[in-house]
């Protein structure tokens, strides 16, 4: 179909054409390189005037590699594109002496400037002056910070993973609102497998991860790892760059903040090293739960081992350097699950038991009301009981929600085993084709799996990763001022794992709706690829069908059958974007050392995020707040004829009971961060550097998630659609103070005490991480509201009413009650709760049902009035965790000059601390935030610590052979 352009519209695109062509193709703006750094400076005479086109040779002192460039009319050389290196710079023009300037070091991404005055003399005059490049940057406006490396191969690194070095930088955070390393468990695995990182106040999600300038994000978007939840190649990684605001184009992709590293290439010289790191459970400390509940300390066992070697194929202009590295793990979990009592084993219907023999309630009818009935187990099926293990004896009793005991239930205990194998490898070549072209090629390829126990210890799971990633970079020069790259990468990444088998049967229909259609046509484009059969087996003959065997699972009480799910997503798409700003100085303090100080923030519109929309009860919004109706039928005790069960007991109504959540993806997330940041580096000088860094910020949202799959464990999994401003809290992993500091120390040897002294005293090194910081939010529901939100007999997410004059929200230094309960319940009667709707009959109901486990005020509250708690308005426990490592470095001469047998002991949370997470509430919760259940009794064991953020002391030995 033929199409009438509109030349006004011809006319418009026409000039914006043309700029971006003279942006991309003037030769005299370069922009800093994804992977490689930018040299650039004047040239002039004594007297400050310009000297135009003066020959400038670049020489890399560690391939040996020379580039040269000339100076354009301005005086203006530009270099682009260099290999993060060492480099010798030498300028020479008739009349003056050659100037010969030592020892630049560029980093992955710099831009760096570099200018030079010559002097009067001949050209056969060299003057030789060797210095480090200015440690001020005042050719960008990006805040950044680079991890050089040594300090990715010296400090005390747990885990081994490189990422985790970029919290060193302020800005930047681990989210440690998700606790869960391996990607099985939570939901972290919707948020990928490597490290969890906040820059910028912005999702984890939202950031880029560059390895030679090519991108190795994972299949979620976020950082790359495996499911030890680590990113290996320590000793593959030269340095990295970690740009936290207002990078330039270039590095595209991404909102949030960028992770820009470089792997080590081969240079004219043979290098390498051997390693070999050992953790085992008895040089650790215990947790600090385990020694309060009595409980012994896991088995552990982990080694992780490898090499590297690099070096010439032909000096000067072919090079090559690869790196192997493998992780052995055995890890002990103490697991408890749910299973049937003593007493529901030997009879099931033994007086005092509630099941699985007795009265059950279920609803019925339309509209639905309580209906009760009576069951029995068939002989047949108790046999089937057999299956479950007795509770292990000694075992804490399982509690129901009002704080009694179940009869019905017991806890078996077990200590299961986690089992990993990875295995990683670094592959780089370089090749100068010539005097105008490069070339190197990147190639990395991860491979790890984890075997854990489910049920009852019965059967075992296995989880697997791989990731691939090549990257192919081609550099031609033009001409003096024009320099082109082409780069080309792919990365690949699978995610495989099994758990227990379904008792489903597979071939039931499907009884959801139908897709509508638009049109009656529907272009379809096939394409079928099998590279190498893996996971995929083509079926010949009769299709097999067989259902799963049943395995013992844990015990649960029964739920309602929840309708079948429905999702949809926005079609009025709205493009999601970040303004980032920011305000820094840089100052020199000395020689070596440079302050920064930094005001940098960040303002985000339609994020994504996924909301339960359309089949929830909407509150109609009053002056007291948000009022439900009430769609309930009240009772003064059990009734058989009105199918009351209970005291106070009815059914909520959900729009359309027939159908269960509705999940819509919508474009209407936003945030907010602003930060102070502060940071001190002292650059290597006399065996000693160090740097300090920190922030000082804040970031709000409505909601930190993308999706309901992943989101956090301190924060709600649904957010109120019908008023997003109520959801407007501290984001989930927002961390309000940040104090990380880093040093290493070479200790001079003594010269007094001869060789035997000097062999003994000397070659120690000494590193450390200190990490000092504020906890991080979280929030609290009670369960008294009838929204019905994610379907019937499924939990609320009504937050709770603050007592009037109550703003102490934590008791600080109280793990048994962290939270104060006293300041949370239900919202009040009065004039205006009265007049809104207040339902008072029903509070009253809850309170005489409840008893003397009802909250204070309950049978004077409004249970059907939404709570004015916010989200996120109670903050965790603080952190404080220093690691530190002590080296002994061997140098044989025999062997050579370089070769190095390094002992290495690295402690890491040195001094035992409890760092407490915040409380979860785990035993008879709907949820882990729920503290008031919907009896109006607070939930056992609310506002109790039971976890911590980090392990106890971790001590690790290593043999690390250099040369």
């Amino acid at each position: 179909m033929l199409r009438r352009v509109s030349l006004k519209r011809m006319t418009t695109a026409f000039p914006v054409f043309i700029i971006l062509a003279i942006t991309v193709l003037s030769p005299n703006q370069a922009c800093g390189q994804v992977a490689g750094a930018t040299l650039s400076g004047t040239i002039s005479d004594p007297s400050g005037a310009v000297i135009p086109f003066v020959l400038v040779s670049i020489r890399d002192e560690d391939t040996g590699i020379v580039r040269t460039v000339t100076a354009d009319s301005a005086a203006l050389y530009t270099a682009p594109n260099l290999r993060p290196s060492t480099y010798d710079v030498t300028v020479s023009f008739p009349g003056f002496s050659t100037q010969v300037q030592s020892g630049i070091t560029l980093t992955v991404g710099a831009q760096q400037v570099l200018n030079f005055t010559l002097r009067v003399g001949q050209t056969t005059e060299a003057v030789q002056v060797t210095a480090e490049a200015p440690v001020v940057q005042s050719a960008t406006s990006t805040l950044s910070a680079t991890v050089g490396s040594t300090t990715v191969r010296e400090l005390p690194l747990n885990g081994r993973d490189w990422t985790a070095l970029a919290t060193l930088q302020p800005g930047v955070a681990s989210v440690r609102s998700q606790q869960t390393p391996q990607f099985f468990q939570g939901s972290q695995g919707a948020r990928g497998l490597g490290m969890q990182l906040t820059i910028g106040g912005n999702r984890p999600t939202q950031n880029s991860y560059r390895l030679d300038g090519g991108l190795v994000n994972d299949f979620s978007n976020a950082g790359p790892g495996s499911v030890l939840g680590a990113n290996l190649g320590v000793d593959a990684i030269q340095e990295f760059t970690v740009l936290t605001s207002n990078y330039s184009a270039e590095y595209g992709f991404t909102s949030g903040g960028v992770i820009n590293a470089v792997t080590r290439s081969g240079t004219n010289s043979i290098h390498g090293t051997a390693f070999d790191f050992l953790r085992n459970d008895k040089l650790d400390a215990a947790n600090f739960f385990d020694n309060a509940n009595g409980t012994r300390k896991s088995v552990l066992r982990q080694n992780q081992f490898g090499f590297s070697a690099g070096g010439p194929v032909v000096k000067n202009k072919v090079f090559v350097f690869g790196d192997y590295e493998g992780v052995r793990y055995v890890k002990g979990i103490s697991t408890s699950n749910t299973t049937l009592s003593s007493a529901a084993h030997s009879s099931p219907c033994t007086s005092g038991l509630t099941a699985p023999c007795a009265s059950i309630s279920r609803y019925a009818g339309s509209p639905p009301v309580p209906v009760t009935t009576t069951v029995s187990i068939d002989p047949i099926i108790q046999k089937f009981l057999a299956f479950y293990p007795m509770p292990t004896p000694g075992a804490a009793p399982v509690l129901n929600s009002d704080g009694t005991v179940n009869l019905n239930v017991g806890l078996f205990n077990y200590q299961g085993v986690n089992r990993s194998q990875e295995n990683f490898y670094t592959t780089r070549g370089d090749w100068k084709i010539g005097s105008n072209d490069s070339l190197f090629t990147t190639f990395v390829h991860d491979s790890s799996n984890l075997t854990f126990p489910l049920g009852f210890n019965n059967t075992l799971a296995q989880n697997f990763s791989y990731r691939q990633s090549v990257i192919v970079e081609e550099t031609h020069t033009f001409g003096p001022g024009i320099v082109n790259s082409l780069r080309v990468g792919e990365t690949r990444t699978r995610s495989d794992g099994n758990n227990t088998p379904t008792a489903l049967n597979p071939v039931a229909g499907d009884t959801t709706l139908a897709q509508a259609q638009a049109s009656g046509v529907v272009p379809v484009v096939g394409q079928n690829q099998n590279y190498g059969g893996q996971n995929f087996d083509v079926p010949t003959g009769t299709w097999p069908y067989s259902v799963p065997n049943l395995v013992a699972r844990a015990v649960a009480t029964p739920q309602g059958t929840q309708g079948r799910q429905y999702g949809y997503r926005d079609t009025n798409i709205k493009r999601n974007y970040v303004y980032q700003y920011n305000l820094n100085i840089q100052r020199q303090l000395t020689p070596s050392t440079t302050l920064t100080v930094a005001y940098a923030g960040s303002r985000g519109l339609h994020n994504p995020i996924q909301l339960d929309a359309t089949n929830g009860v909407v509150g109609r919004k009053t002056a007291a707040g948000y009022v439900w109706p009430v769609p309930w039928t009240y009772c003064s005790g059990p009734d058989a004829a009105s199918g009351c069960t209970a005291a106070g007991a009815g059914l909520s109504a959900a729009p359309n009971p027939n159908v269960g959540p509705i999940q819509g993806v919508i474009w209407a997330s936003s945030s907010y961060y602003n930060s102070l940041q502060l940071r001190v580096d002292k650059r290597m000088s006399r065996g000693f550097q160090m740097q300090s860094s920190f922030t000082w910020g804040k970031g709000l949202d409505n909601s930190s998630a993308s999706f309901a799959g992943d989101t956090f464990q301190n924060s709600l999994a649904t957010i109120p659609s019908y008023d997003m401003s109520l959801s407007k809290g501290l984001s989930d992993f927002d961390i309000k103070r940040v104090l990380v500091i880093n040093a290493l120390w070479n200790a001079p040897a003594p010269k007094s005490l001869g060789a035997f002294g000097n062999r003994v005293l000397g070659g120690w090194q000494f590193g450390t991480i200190s990490t000092l910081s504020d906890g991080v939010p979280f929030s609290i529901v009670a369960g008294s509201d009838g929204t019905d939100i994610l379907g019937e007999q499924q939990p609320s997410f009504n937050p709770p009413n603050v007592v009037p004059g109550c703003s102490k929200f934590i008791n600080a230094g109280n793990p048994d009650h962290y939270i104060n309960l006293d300041c949370f319940g239900f919202p009040q009667q009065s004039a205006a709760t009265i007049a809104a709707g207040c339902d008072a009959v029903r509070a009253s109901a809850m309170a005489a049902a409840a008893g003397s486990s009802a909250i204070p005020g309950l049978a004077t509250s409004c249970p059907n009035i939404r709570g004015n708690l916010g989200r996120n308005a109670l903050i965790g426990p603080g952190l404080v965790n220093f690691d530190f490592s002590v080296f002994k470095n061997n140098y044989i001469p025999k062997i050579s000059e370089s070769f190095n047998a390094q002992f290495r002991a690295e402690f890491f949370n040195l001094f035992n601390r409890a760092n407490f997470a915040p409380p979860p509430v785990i035993q008879a919760a709907p949820t882990n935030l729920e503290v008031i259940n919907s009896a109006g009794s607070y939930v056992p064991l609310a506002g109790k610590i039971l976890a911590t953020q980090t392990p106890g002391r971790v001590i690790q030995f290593a043999l690390k052979v250099i040369w």
